[in-house]
């Protein structure tokens, strides 16, 4: 017999777990209106390559992940694609302002994730995502 009465409530502390990839490819996939499974698939649509190198630069400037780790949560690519997604990004977010308000948008999720501060992200308005 248990001492204690049991409960319906559970709380589950994020802090100390470091599985934060899983989470960040479910709210990246989510913020491009697909599935997870989709994002991490194997193919070059725009959309999702643009989604992974936002999920790249997240994981790399917030989470500090390593490569490999990156490569395996992005479906099991070589870390060199990871590599090449976030020089990708970095070029992009240089010249392409939609695509700098996505990963603002992506990084104040990770932040969110990891537990950082968290600023909201300045969304233009003449640039829909």
């Amino acid at each position: 017999m248990l001492a204690a009465p049991l409960t319906d409530v559970v709380i589950i502390r994020a802090d100390r777990f470091k599985h934060w990839l899983p989470q960040l490819v479910d709210a990246v996939a989510a913020i491009g209106g697909i599935t997870p499974e989709q994002l991490v698939a194997p193919g070059k649509m725009g959309w999702a390559v643009r989604l992974r190198a936002a999920f790249t630069i997240a994981a790399v400037d917030v989470m500090e992940k390593k490569w490999a780790e990156i490569a395996r949560a992005m479906g099991g690519r070589n870390h060199g694609s990871m590599i090449n997604a976030y020089a990708y990004a970095q070029r992009r977010m240089e010249t392409d302002p939609e695509f700098r308000q996505l990963v603002n948008l992506v990084l104040a999720i990770a932040r969110a994730i990891v537990g950082q501060q968290v600023a909201p992200p300045v969304i233009e308005p003449e640039l829909p995502l």
